[in-house]
């Protein structure tokens, strides 16, 4: 139902007497952008997960087989250990190796455990 000119007024000038408009300010604006943001967030996460990763569709045939694939990130320093226990598992098949572009965080992962295992 719209406002008559009357009612606008009447309105207005409650508005301007209560100073409702400078108490109020940006904050709404504010916590709404806040809300929306959360929101966003929250159905882009729903997105990502239901998006099935680029670099795994390679194994869909094996795994539509019912075979397991085992990913393992290690270190340069640590392939020889990786292949050496590889050889001892005769079912094991490489299915390929790709460059590592987080190395860092492989060695915090190792530094952070290590620190657990320290720590009182």
């Amino acid at each position: 139902a719209a406002l008559n000119s009357n009612q606008r007024q009447k309105w207005d000038i409650q508005v301007r007497l209560t100073g409702l408009a400078a108490k109020v300010g940006w904050t709404p604006f504010l916590y709404l952008s806040i809300v929306c943001l959360g929101f966003v967030t929250w159905e882009a996460g729903l997105i990502g997960i239901e998006t099935p990763n680029s670099k795994l569709k390679r194994f869909n045939n094996a795994l539509k087989k019912g075979k397991h694939v085992l990913m393992v990130d290690v270190d340069h320093t640590e392939e020889r250990t990786l292949l050496e226990v590889a050889e001892r598992h005769p079912d094991l098949r490489m299915a390929g190796t790709e460059a590592m572009h987080f190395g860092w965080m492989v060695s915090l992962q190792r530094n952070w455990q290590n620190f657990l295992r320290l720590a009182p």
